[in-house]
């Protein structure tokens, strides 16, 4: 019975430790829709209290900007698409000395009488060379809509990984999916969507560790209760790339 009235005691007097802090704002309007700042005027002194069950609604409302629970714009990944090309070929004759052509067969397939004629007639003293231009390549100036991927996966604080073991606590399981998605493996796989069906997207995904002590850590690669974790964290490592 002691040891309980003793951790009530202690939970009280914190509360009352708080107290000033929850009181002393800047303003009592509170955040507008997208906007990112901190209410309160010594957040950074409580920061402590960001990840505190107890206390993680208030700071949420008034200290968002320093625990970092401000949601920051989504930056979608790289794309590189392959255009379709659209080639002209046209003939044209040229008398000044040029490279030699990269596909010798396909070239003298295309020279033309006219091309036969103008060689005749010159001199053996100034020979030239007679050489069809390379294809033109033209590209289409409307650019077709290609694969976008619906959602972003990525940490919205510096310090996830400090924090890794909190991903698998049910209490905090809603805020570290919204805080280290990433860090934690909560992300949902992203689907790539195609309005025309007419393009092929190559996607580059970078490959690396975001923990210095994978290594000491390799033989958890294989557990599957640490998959998830481990391919956000230890990528390269456990060869998931």
């Amino acid at each position: 019975m002691k040891p309980t009235l003793l951790v009530f005691f202690c939970l009280f007097h914190l509360s009352v430790a708080l107290l000033p802090f929850l009181s002393y704002t800047h303003d009592d309007v509170g955040l507008l829709p997208g906007e990112c700042r901190d209410i309160a005027r010594n957040c950074h002194k409580q920061k402590k209290m960001c990840l505190s069950k107890i206390y993680v609604k208030v700071m949420q409302e008034k200290c968002a900007k320093t625990c970092g629970f401000c949601v920051e714009p989504e930056h979608p990944e790289e794309i590189i698409e392959t255009e379709e090309e659209e080639i002209e070929e046209p003939n044209v004759v040229s008398t000044e000395p040029t490279e030699a052509p990269e596909f010798p067969e396909e070239e003298e397939e295309q020279v033309t009488e006219e091309e036969e004629i103008i060689e005749e007639e010159e001199l053996t003293e100034a020979p030239t060379t007679t050489t069809t231009l390379k294809p033109k390549q033209t590209f289409s100036k409307r650019r077709p809509a290609g694969p976008f991927y619906k959602k972003v996966c990525f940490d919205r604080m510096k310090d996830c990984a400090k924090n890794v073991h909190l991903c698998k606590n049910r209490n905090y399981s809603n805020l570290m999916k919204s805080v280290c998605a990433k860090t934690c493996g909560l992300c949902s796989k992203p689907t790539v969507s195609n309005r025309f069906g007419s393009k092929k997207a190559v996607v580059t995904k970078a490959c690396f560790d975001r923990n210095s002590d994978c290594v000491s850590k390799i033989k958890m690669c294989r557990v599957p209760s640490y998959r998830a974790l481990m391919t956000s964290v230890c990528r390269k490592t456990c060869g998931f790339c």
